[in-house]
Formats: C-alpha cells, sequence, structure tokens
C-alpha cells in the first residue's frame, strides 16, 4: 500500500503533491512549519531535507527490493499483462539498486543499513 494519512474524508498520499507533509500543507489540512520560531527555521529544513533523503531511499529500498515486489506489483502493475509488468519491475529494480549502490558484492552490508 501506498503511504497516506487520512483525515476523515480527506487522503493525503506519498506519492502526490511532494509527498503527504506537503499534501496537508498545501490542501491547508496542517502545516507542521507553523510554530517553528524564525531561528530555528534554517535548521529545521536541513534536518528536514536530510531526513526525506533517508526516508526516500529507505522506501524506495523497501518498495522495489526488499519487499520482494508484492507491494509495487499491487500499486503499479496489476492492470498490465503479467510479463509486461515482470520486465517494468525488473527494470525499475535496477534502477533502485543502482541508484542506491547496490551490487553483488555489497548486496549485505547495504542491507544491513
Amino acid at each position: 500500500d501506498i503511504p497516506s494519512v487520512e483525515y476523515g474524508d480527506y487522503v493525503a498520499f506519498n506519492s502526490e503533491k511532494g509527498g503527504t507533509i506537503e499534501g496537508l500543507k498545501e490542501d491547508g489540512i496542517l502545516d507542521m512549519d507553523s510554530k517553528l520560531l524564525s531561528h530555528s527555521i534554517p535548521e529545521w529544513l536541513a534536518m528536514k531535507a536530510m531526513i526525506d533523503s533517508w526516508l526516500a531511499d529507505a522506501l524506495a529500498y523497501e518498495l522495489w527490493i526488499g519487499s520482494g515486489g508484492s507491494a509495487v506489483r499491487q500499486i503499479y502493475y496489476s492492470d498490465l499483462p503479467w510479463i509486461i509488468g515482470k520486465a517494468l519491475h525488473w527494470k525499475q529494480t535496477q534502477a533502485a539498486k543502482q541508484r542506491l549502490g547496490i551490487t553483488m558484492s555489497n548486496t549485505a552490508e547495504r542491507e544491513a543499513e
């Protein structure tokens, strides 16, 4: 399933509008930055960017490599013919491995991270 936040009838999906946090902010549901003091905003933005990049890498790993493809099959390929879904999944898995720096020689080490 795609990570999401539900609030009454409203649903913010992680795959839309820059993620759930930005979606909630743009739609006026919740602004997590509104109570920040002005002098702490630069530090918060740097930390938020670091967390976002770590979460993006962890999510990419879990979706394309760690789950064995079961999650992405339901999300992206369920309406495609089997062979096309299989080929697209293989291509995306290889792209994710390349982006994350996963090779045959360092698989166990990167998986532990």
